[in-house]
């Protein structure tokens, strides 16, 4: 099982603008569920949720939820190291 305990899940930061506080890799999420045949639609009914919530936590308006990102994992076949690219970082705040 992989182990969270120490990333820090991507957040806002305020103090920038939406482009520069973007830091999930929304370009790899995405190419993963087309690699699978996935739209957003697809991924959003999957997580039992609407395609607009969706759409938030991937422009990191709202952040993912824990059981949703290991959901994503699954669904998309991440391996250990592919979620941790795409959602986590290990840097200090």
């Amino acid at each position: 099982m992989l182990d969270f305990s120490n990333f820090k899940i991507y957040n806002k930061n305020v103090h920038k603008s939406t482009k520069e506080r973007r830091s999930m890799k929304i370009n790899k999420l995405k190419a993963k569920m087309i690699e699978y045949g996935y739209t957003q639609e697809d991924v959003a009914k999957e997580l039992s949720m609407s395609n607009s919530t969706l759409n938030l936590r991937i422009m990191e308006r709202v952040d993912f939820k824990l059981t949703e990102l290991v959901k994503l994992k699954e669904l998309l076949s991440l391996t250990d190291d592919e979620a941790i690219d795409i959602f986590f970082t290990n840097e200090c705040a």
